[in-house]
């Protein structure tokens, strides 16, 4: 017999395609995720890490973000 924790992350991906990448949208992708064990805490922390990067530079909530921080976010998906 074997255990296995799967994650899917399907509709995060569709979501990601289908939006423009703001700092809505950015904080909008990454509450998806419900993770109360903290497995995927290596994946989120990261993502927490951008997002608060993009609040330091004062990125307005709905202005597209610069290229460096959509080629890092789009790093997680590929």
């Amino acid at each position: 017999m074997e255990d296995r924790i799967v994650v899917k992350f399907d509709n995060l991906i569709e979501l990601s395609e289908s939006l423009d990448l703001t700092k809505r949208n950015l904080l909008k992708r990454i509450v998806k995720f419900f993770d109360p064990l903290g497995i995927l805490s290596p994946l989120t922390t990261g993502m927490k890490v951008l997002f608060q990067e993009v609040c330091q530079n004062k990125v307005e909530w709905d202005e597209p973000l610069a290229e460096a921080f959509q080629k890092r976010w789009k790093n997680w998906f590929l």
